[in-house]
């Protein structure tokens, strides 16, 4: 039997609201560690200088611009 919120598949039962909130916590996921790699090898190909020493300011809030800032603190840049 099926009810309205659940859905079958085969061998298990989901309720929809759980499959929003992987959703949710996937994208939070990937907004904080998906822009790391992608920030220091874009930074590093574009201006061709070393990062650690410099200062660097990201402006931004939320879960990129925490990501964005580990990134640098990863790379020896003092970030705020």
């Amino acid at each position: 039997m099926c009810i309205a919120c659940i859905r079958c598949t085969p061998g298990r039962a989901e309720d929809a609201g759980d499959q929003r909130q992987r959703q949710r916590d996937q994208s939070k996921f990937d907004n904080l560690y998906g822009c790391r790699e992608s920030l220091a090898d874009g930074i590093k190909r574009a201006t061709d200088i070393m990062v650690a020493g410099k200062v660097c300011v990201v402006a931004g809030y939320g879960d990129v611009g925490k990501g964005c800032a580990d990134a640098m603190r990863g790379l020896g840049a003092e970030s705020s």
